[in-house]
């Protein structure tokens, strides 16, 4: 057997040694799907006070995004999204919107060159209003309407999973967040008839975007 050099076996030592560099990536997303905390309470006061509960196929939209990235076996995303919807009859005037902003932090535990899967920890915000406007008291000071309106603040616990799409330097990312809120704190502007739109519950929250591999 041939014997090896001491400069092999240094340059061995030196390979075995020297850490890997440290995974990052940096890009953004738009939220494409997210559901309204509290859903069925909303659509519980809307027909307490006699309409058809306001959901997203009725006038309106809404949007967000927000920043997301890499480090090591690290996960940090943070965003924010809005949405607004109303529905009109003879009579009256009924909208439902909210807005919510977050931040998720996750470990990844699965990496693959086309998915990751994590683990996350996430707090949050979220502010919701309902009305019912008479439409004869548009022209009048004071407006005839309902209106119940809620805030909460906590955070959640879930698991994300990304498929990662390599396209040039960047990679297109599609994310997929599900999980469960756990206790919160907020306020509610209505509870004289019990009713409690809280963010407490399920959520899912699904979106696109893009990273950059440092």
């Amino acid at each position: 057997m041939k014997a090896r050099s001491a400069s092999a076996d240094l340059s061995d030592q030196i390979a075995v040694e020297t850490p890997q560099p440290r995974r990052r990536a940096f890009g953004g997303f738009t939220i494409l799907k997210r559901a309204t905390p509290g859903r069925t309470e909303w659509a519980s006061w809307f027909d307490h006070n006699g309409m058809a509960p306001v959901t997203s196929d009725d006038t309106g939209g809404g949007g967000g995004g927000g920043y997301l990235m890499q480090l090591g076996h690290f996960v940090l995303n943070a965003g924010g999204s809005g949405q607004g919807h109303s529905r009109e009859t003879e009579s009256h005037i009924a909208r439902l919107g909210d807005g919510q902003g977050f931040v998720d932090a996750g470990y990844v535990v699965v990496q693959q060159p086309y998915f990751r899967i994590f683990p996350l920890m996430g707090f949050g915000g979220f502010f919701g209003r309902a009305q019912i406007i008479d439409k004869s008291s548009l022209d009048d000071a004071i407006l005839d309407k309902e209106s119940l309106s809620m805030g909460a603040a906590g955070m959640y616990l879930g698991v994300g999973l990304d498929i990662l799409i390599p396209v040039w330097r960047f990679r297109l990312v599609v994310g997929l967040r599900v999980g469960y809120r756990l206790a919160n704190f907020g306020f509610n502007h209505n509870r004289a008839q019990s009713f409690d739109p809280n963010a407490r519950g399920f959520f899912t929250r699904l979106i696109g975007g893009w990273e950059r591999r440092q």
